[in-house]
């Protein structure tokens, strides 16, 4: 599915994909091929682990902003 995505929509700006259980290779594919992406909603995505494991230390929560 991100590679599809990546391929139509390469200008695509906000992407929201909860719930979806996307796979860490999925979403770093969107992040480096979407290069005009603001937004991505990935929330609800299992395991929870997945955020974590994918952005180690540079994943921040808005959340609380």
């Amino acid at each position: 599915m991100a590679s599809i995505i990546c391929n139509s929509l390469p200008r695509l700006k906000k992407l929201e994909i909860p719930n979806s259980d996307m796979s860490c290779a999925a979403i770093i594919r969107f992040l480096d091929c979407l290069e005009e992406l603001e937004y991505l909603d990935i929330s609800g995505n299992d395991p929870p682990w997945l955020a974590v494991s994918c952005f180690g230390n540079s994943l921040r929560s808005t959340s609380n902003q």
